[in-house]
């Protein structure tokens, strides 16, 4: 699997990163009546359509049903579900209580909605996507806690958990990405692409040991990918922080790097030149710069390596500014 972690790691080769999107706010925590929960139905599609996101049904009995109770207890009231619903899902509830008055248009909507959708029990869920298409039915209490609920919906899929990483890292929202990392390795600790992608946002909020160690931690569950490899090398070669640099090692991790790109990438053959000037190879690191160079073409990258070349042929190895 590729990793997106170039695009983000690599900033100076597109002149900074774009403020793409905005994100709402944290993902509130406790009581599940804290969670968004709409009742508007026709207002949640039209909210998942303009968000492209999907549409959690949850249909229940909230005053007198022991296990929808259970189920809002064990799942909805949890941070972890709090975190995944605020990423990708609209969330409805449809409710038929016993001792709570409901609006007669509400009535009317949930029992329009629980003949459309079949429900026979209380608790059941349903996920939508935006255009109502079925795409998950849960009848029933889901045993096992937040983290097997949220499996079921498919939230543990790597390309769900991808996409609200790159949503909240180009809105600059670097704590959030780091959560919506943490929260995929959860689920599987073997995501070397979640460690690659939390690595980039760590190092966007300066917590540069943070990011070498999850950098090294892709490279040990991939170590042929040539974005990890490029990704801990650089850091290793450019890091402000002295207790994070080692340039024999930035050596050998772009070499590697080099090397999966057949000596074509033009990030990694930069990334080359910064781990031989660390070294004090400044010769080395002007002739691989220079031709990193004959591979770009955007001005800002350009500028950017130029900038580079000028200071190995100075004699003086490149370190990144804190941003």
């Amino acid at each position: 699997m590729n990793t997106p972690a170039l695009c983000f790691h690599r900033v100076r080769f597109f002149g900074g990163l774009a403020l793409l999107a905005a994100v709402a706010g944290c993902a509130p925590q406790g009581s599940s009546s804290n969670l968004p929960w709409m009742t508007d139905y026709a207002a949640a599609v039209a909210q998942a359509k303009r968000e492209h996101k999907k549409i959690l049904l949850d249909f229940t009995g909230s005053d007198w049903c022991s296990w929808c109770m259970k189920l809002d207890h064990d799942v909805y009231q949890t941070p972890e579900f709090a975190e995944y619903s605020a990423m990708d899902l609209v969330l409805v509830k449809v409710d038929f209580p016993q001792r709570t008055a409901l609006s007669a248009k509400v009535e009317q909507q949930n029992s329009a909605l629980q003949a459309k959708y079949g429900v026979q029990g209380f608790p059941t869920t349903i996920l939508l996507d935006a255009n109502e298409k079925i795409l998950v039915t849960l009848d029933g209490y889901v045993p096992g806690g937040p983290k097997f609920f949220i499996a079921q919906l498919g939230g543990h899929a790597p390309d769900e958990f991808l996409k609200a990483f790159k949503t909240k890292f180009y809105a600059r929202d670097f704590a959030g990405a780091i959560k919506v990392c943490s929260l995929a390795i959860s689920f599987d600790p073997n995501n070397a692409l979640a460690y690659d992608c939390r690595g980039a946002a760590r190092e966007e909020r300066h917590d540069f040991a943070g990011a070498l160690a999850d950098y090294q931690r892709a490279v040990e569950m991939q170590p042929k990918s040539l974005e990890a490899n490029d990704a801990l090398a650089w850091i290793l070669a450019v890091s402000p922080n002295e207790n994070v640099r080692n340039g024999a090692k930035a050596v050998e991790y772009a070499t590697a790097a080099c090397k999966l790109s057949q000596w074509k990438s033009p990030e990694a053959l930069d990334t080359l030149a910064a781990a031989l000037a660390e070294t004090g190879q400044f010769a080395d690191a002007v002739k691989w710069e220079k031709i990193s160079l004959g591979y770009l073409r955007e001005k800002s990258a350009l500028d950017d390596a130029n900038h580079r070349l000028g200071l190995y042929e100075l004699n003086f190895p490149f370190r990144e500014e804190p941003k």
